[in-house]
Formats: structure tokens, C-alpha cells, sequence
């Protein structure tokens, strides 16, 4: 499918501490009054979607219980920046995610996969990336992950960035969906 101009462009890129110190002491010499073009506009909004926000991955074979999961990994927290631009709406995340080894968990490394999507006001999914993250444990029993990345969002003009919002949550096969689901109603 061919992407038009009001379509989201997403991609991923790491922010060290001092460009991102650059870009604040460059946005803050702007000013604080929006062009014209962006006046009254705001920031989509960001969410954690509550079916994949974890993800359980269990020792092979057919036993689901406590004692046959290996690791855990879940995402904890985030944290977000807006900057709209006549044309675009650029949202920084950090992504706080943890994972802890289970009783069936042997090695010291794990990767799961994560996905940031970008939906509109009808909750139609317009854009969806997939990234990677791995949790080293070296012989810890739970670590931590900090994923920074830029999503851009071209606007139409007149569009307001409210009408869009990111969800993020872990790429979950069909049965770790429904892990999630019987562990929620079992709470």
C-alpha cells in the first residue's frame, strides 16, 4: 500500500542526553507562541494498550502454571514530549520496561518484540512499527530496559494532533493474549 502525505512516518531513533539538551535550548529559543498554522492545536495522546502490556513466555511443552513460566517482561511506565511544527507533530517516548526470569527460565538473555502504532480518531490503526528489546539478566533476577524513540506525525492542515494517539504494547502471539486476559480476570 502506497503512503500518502497524511500518513504517519515513524521511526526509531536513540536520543543521547546532550543532543536532547540541543533540541530543549533550541525549542525553548523559539518562543512561546505557536505559528499561526499550529495555534490551538495539541499532542496526540499516548497509551499503553492493557492487552499487551505483558508478556509471559513459558519452558516448551504443554504446562501453564507458575512453576513452567521463564520469563516475564512487562511494560512499566512511559514518559512523553510533544513539539508540533507547522505540518508535523514529532512525540519523543522513554519507554520503561522490566522482565524478570522465571522458575523455568535458564538463559541470561532474552528478546521480546514491541510495536508502536499510531491511530487516528476511529481507533484505525494508520501506522505500526515493531522494534526489538532484549534483557540481559547476568545473573540478576529481574532488569530493566529504557527505549527512546521519535514518532513523527504529518498533519493535514487544519488536522489537530488530539485526534491521533500512539499505543504501545508487546507483539503477543494469540496464546499469550489470552495468558493476559485469564490473568487479568483471575485478579
Amino acid at each position: 500500500m502506497a503512503e500518502t502525505a497524511s500518513r504517519p512516518r515513524m521511526g526509531a531513533t536513540v536520543k543521547m542526553g546532550i543532543v536532547a539538551a540541543v533540541v530543549a535550548l533550541i525549542l525553548a529559543a523559539c518562543g512561546s507562541t505557536p505559528p499561526p498554522e499550529t495555534a490551538g492545536f495539541g499532542c496526540p495522546r499516548i497509551g499503553i494498550l492493557r492487552e499487551a502490556a505483558q508478556a509471559t513466555t513459558f519452558r516448551p511443552g504443554a504446562g501453564r502454571d507458575a512453576t513452567d513460566v521463564a520469563y516475564r517482561a512487562r511494560i512499566v511506565d512511559y514518559g512523553g514530549r510533544c513539539s508540533i511544527d507547522t505540518g508535523v507533530v514529532e512525540v519523543e517516548l522513554d519507554l520503561r520496561m522490566a522482565a524478570q526470569r522465571g522458575p523455568a527460565g535458564a538463559a541470561d538473555r532474552v528478546g521480546y518484540r514491541y510495536f508502536v502504532a499510531v491511530t487516528d480518531a476511529a481507533q484505525n490503526i494508520l501506522a505500526r512499527e515493531v522494534f526489538d528489546v532484549d534483557f540481559v539478566f547476568e545473573g540478576r533476577p529481574q532488569v530493566g530496559s529504557l527505549e527512546q524513540l521519535t514518532q513523527r506525525i504529518p498533519l493535514a492542515r487544519g488536522v489537530d494532533g488530539r485526534n491521533y494517539e500512539v499505543l504501545v504494547g508487546f507483539a503477543l502471539t494469540p496464546e499469550q493474549v489470552e495468558w493476559n486476559r485469564t490473568q487479568r480476570e483471575a485478579r
